[in-house]
C-alpha cells in the first residue's frame, strides 16, 4: 500500500522544511512505490490479456452458436409455413368437402321443392287445356324423380320418402294429360292447340308419326260416329243439321291431317313438327324456363345442370309423312 502522504508532497516545501535525509528517505520511499506500481501494472496488464483472449474465443464461441441459433429460427420458420400450409390445405380440403356435402343436400332439397310445385302448374296447364306445357312439367317432374332415385350418394326412399309420396300425386297426370288431348281431338272443330294435343299423345306416348297419324283418325273416327249415331227419331231437320256436322268435321280433319302433318299452306314440314322443334331437342329452350316463368324464386343455381338443362327428346323415329 502507498504510505500516506507520499503522494501529496509539496517539492518546494519539501526542500525548505526538510533536511537532505529526510529528502533521501522519501526519494527511496516514492522509488519503492513506484516499482510496486509498476508490479501491479505487469500484473493487472497480464490478467486482462489472459482474460482477454478468453474473451475472444468465448465471443467466437457466441459467434458460432448465434449462427446455429439463427439457422434453427430459419428452420423452425420454414417448417411453421409448411405446417401452417398443410393446415390451410387440410381445412380447404375440409371446407371444400363439406360445401360440397353441403351443397349435394341442397340440391337435393330444391329438387324436392320443384318436385312438390310442379304438381301445382301442371293442373293450372291441364285447366287452361295447355297439354303441351303439361306434358313438358310431366316429363320433366319424371326426370327429377328418376335422377333422385338413382342417385348413389343417398338412399332417397329411406332419407327422402316425401319423394315417392310426392311422385304418386303426380304419376296420375299421364293419363289426364292423354284423355285430355284425346277430348281435343276429338272435338268438332278443331283449333290451334290441335298440334300440341298431337305432341303431347307423341312424347307421352312414344308413338312414331304412323302410329301418331292412326290414333288421330282412330280419334275422329270416335268423332263422327258420336256425330251420326243416335237412338231417337230424327226428322229432316236434325238429320241435315247432322250431316253438316259430319262434314265440317271431315273437313277440319282432313285440313288438320294436311296442315299437322304434311305441312299444307301454314308450316313447310307441318306445325306438328313445328310444335315439336319449340320444346324437344337440343335447340329449344330448357324445360325449367316454363318454371321459371311462373315462379320467379326459383333457386336454380342449386340445381344440378341435367336438370337445368332439360328438355325432352326422341329416342323414336317421328319423321314427317311423305305427301303421297
Amino acid at each position: 500500500m502507498p504510505m500516506p502522504g507520499l503522494l501529496s508532497i509539496d517539492p518546494d516545501k519539501l526542500f525548505v522544511h526538510s533536511s537532505i535525509l529526510e529528502i533521501e528517505d522519501v526519494q527511496k520511499k516514492l522509488q519503492l512505490e513506484i516499482e510496486r506500481k509498476r508490479e501491479e501494472l505487469r500484473t493487472m496488464v497480464g490478467e486482462r490479456y489472459r482474460d482477454l483472449i478468453e474473451a475472444a474465443d468465448t465471443i467466437s464461441q457466441m459467434k458460432t452458436l448465434s449462427e446455429r441459433v439463427i439457422d434453427d429460427v430459419n428452420s423452425m420458420k420454414i417448417a411453421t409455413v409448411e405446417l401452417q400450409e398443410r393446415q390451410v390445405s387440410g381445412f380447404k380440403l375440409e371446407h371444400h368437402i363439406r360445401d360440397v356435402k353441403n351443397n349435394t343436400w341442397a340440391s337435393v332439397a330444391f329438387q324436392i321443392k320443384v318436385l312438390v310445385d310442379i304438381t301445382e302448374y301442371i293442373w293450372e296447364a291441364i285447366d287452361q287445356a295447355d297439354f303441351t306445357r303439361a306434358t313438358l312439367l310431366f316429363l320433366m317432374a319424371r326426370y327429377i324423380k328418376t335422377s333422385l332415385e338413382i342417385n348413389p350418394s343417398f338412399k332417397t326412399s329411406e332419407y327422402f320418402p316425401v319423394v315417392s309420396r310426392q311422385w304418386s300425386s303426380i304419376v296420375h297426370f299421364k293419363e289426364t294429360i292423354i284423355r285430355g288431348a284425346e277430348e281435343i281431338l276429338k272435338s268438332q272443330h278443331l283449333s290451334q292447340v290441335t298440334s300440341g294435343s298431337l305432341v303431347s299423345l307423341a312424347l307421352l306416348e312414344s308413338l312414331t308419326a304412323g302410329k301418331l297419324l292412326e290414333r288421330y283418325i282412330s280419334l275422329r273416327s270416335d268423332a263422327l260416329r258420336a256425330v251420326l249415331s243416335t237412338h231417337q227419331y230424327l226428322d229432316s231437320d236434325v238429320i241435315k243439321e247432322r250431316l253438316c256436322h259430319s262434314y265440317t268435321l271431315l273437313i277440319h280433319s282432313i285440313t288438320a291431317i294436311s296442315d299437322c302433318f304434311l305441312g299444307g299452306a301454314l308450316a313447310k314440314d307441318g306445325l306438328l313438327w313445328a310444335e315439336l322443334a319449340r320444346h324437344v331437342g337440343p335447340l329449344s329452350p330448357p324445360t325449367l324456363h316454363l318454371l321459371e316463368h311462373e315462379n320467379e324464386d326459383i333457386p336454380t343455381s342449386f340445381l344440378p345442370s341435367a336438370i337445368k338443362q332439360f328438355r325432352p327428346v326422341l329416342d323414336w323415329s317421328l319423321e314427317p309423312l311423305p305427301e303421297d
